[in-house]
Order: structure tokens, then C-alpha cells, then sequence
């Protein structure tokens, strides 16, 4: 089946899924992963590729799948002629102490609404990845007066570093400093040899401006569509 699920155990429906479209048996399929997610008690999301397939959105409805109406688009830059503006008027840090993740942590859960207790147990998975030996994330932030004003995570995979945890303090918006996170990111990826980024944004979403204007071009669509209430 073209499927493939993950599962990080935070109860947040944005944080489990199943992404794609299975390739046959397709009522087998989300019958499976309904009680498998069901089991663990853990809602989730199903994405689908937009425009592909209208048959299967229709099995989803009537599993009781609920259309968020909402188009996350994924967006790619190549990084080979990309050249990172740094400035040096940013007090930009990357985490390395439990203290400033944990502020870091509140900020970002804050800015995506995560309720308790994925709030926690966001914080659990992203804090155990930041104490062992090989952090597969990097957390980057900016201070203004000691406090942490903006927030943004980077995983380099490959040549490929992909983008998360874009979020800015309401007060702080329109003022550049999610903006200098992502050069200063995308200038770090550089120095590491990656040659391309990527990024899954909202249609909607504020830091879609900020990527066009980096240079991020839209690829592709992915519709979501929530699983039924356990």
C-alpha cells in the first residue's frame, strides 16, 4: 500500500498520521489504522496529495473522517544560489540549555494552540532528542529584552534541511524576526552542504509570505482530513 504512518505518541491529532493513498483494499486500510490509532487512543490526521484521488476522500467521509478544508502546501527552495542575508542585529541563539527549550517550548505550543497535555508531551519528545548525543533537530530562537520573541526548528537529513516550528509572539509579528531565523538557518544548512529546503505551511499561514520572499516556491497541495472521535 502507498501509505505510510507515524506515530510520536503526542496527543495532538497534527502530530500522528497516515500520509497517501492506499493502492488497493482501500476500506481494509482505513479500517486498520482507525483501530490502530483508536487502540493507542491517539486521534490523527489522514493527508492526501490534492487532486489525486476524489474516490478515497469519499471512503474517508464516510468513516467519519472530518474535511478540515484546509490545503498545507509544501514549499522547496534550491539552496545552490540562495545567499542567506545574516544580520548581526538579532539577538539569534541556538538552544542548548533545558531552561530556553522549555521557553522555547511555550512559546510554540502556544502559537499552535496545543492544549495539555500535548503541550507536555511535545515538550517530552523534542527534549529528549535535545539531551542525546546526536540531536536530530536543531532549535534556533530570538531574544528582545531576555525573553524569546520567535522560534524555529531545522532537521537536516541528507542534503535536505527541512523547516518547523515557525512561530513569532502576536506582539512581535511584521518586525523581521522570523525572518532573520530563516536565513540564519538556511545560511547554517549551507555551511553543512545542503542544497535544498523544505517547508509544509498552511495555506494561510503567516510564514508563507516570508518564504515566498525568501525564494520558496509552492509544490504541492495536501488536503487533511481528521479521524472520526474515539
Amino acid at each position: 500500500m502507498d501509505t505510510q504512518v507515524f506515530f510520536s505518541g503526542i496527543s495532538s491529532p497534527y502530530q500522528n498520521g497516515v500520509i497517501g493513498t492506499p493502492s488497493y483494499n482501500e476500506n481494509d486500510c482505513i479500517d486498520k489504522n482507525i483501530f490502530f490509532f483508536q487502540k493507542m487512543n491517539i486521534p490523527f490526521i489522514w493527508w492526501i496529495e490534492e487532486n489525486t484521488n476524489p474516490e478515497f476522500e469519499k471512503k474517508l467521509i464516510a468513516h467519519n473522517f472530518h474535511d478540515l478544508k484546509s490545503i498545507f502546501q509544501g514549499m522547496i527552495i534550491d539552496l545552490k544560489d540562495f545567499v542567506p542575508n545574516v544580520q548581526d542585529n538579532y539577538q539569534i541563539e541556538l538552544i542548548k540549555d533545558i531552561e530556553t527549550f522549555q521557553e522555547f517550548n511555550e512559546v510554540v505550543c502556544n502559537t499552535f494552540g496545543l492544549p495539555q497535555p500535548s503541550k507536555d508531551q511535545f515538550k517530552n519528545a523534542l527534549q529528549k532528542d535535545l539531551k542525546s548525543k546526536r540531536p536530530y533537530m536543531k532549535h534556533w530562537v530570538i531574544k528582545k529584552d531576555g525573553k524569546i520573541v520567535a522560534t524555529l526548528s531545522s532537521l537536516i537529513k541528507d542534503s535536505i534541511v527541512s523547516i518547523w516550528n515557525a512561530a513569532t509572539l502576536p506582539e512581535f509579528r511584521k518586525q523581521g524576526f522570523c525572518t532573520a531565523l530563516f536565513n540564519r538557518v538556511l545560511d547554517d544548512a549551507k555551511q553543512k552542504n545542503c542544497n535544498l529546503s523544505t517547508c509544509y505551511l498552511m495555506s494561510d499561514a503567516l510564514a508563507k509570505g516570508i518564504c515566498q520572499k525568501l525564494g520558496f516556491q509552492v509544490k504541492w497541495g495536501i488536503k487533511a482530513f481528521s479521524s472520526p472521535s474515539f
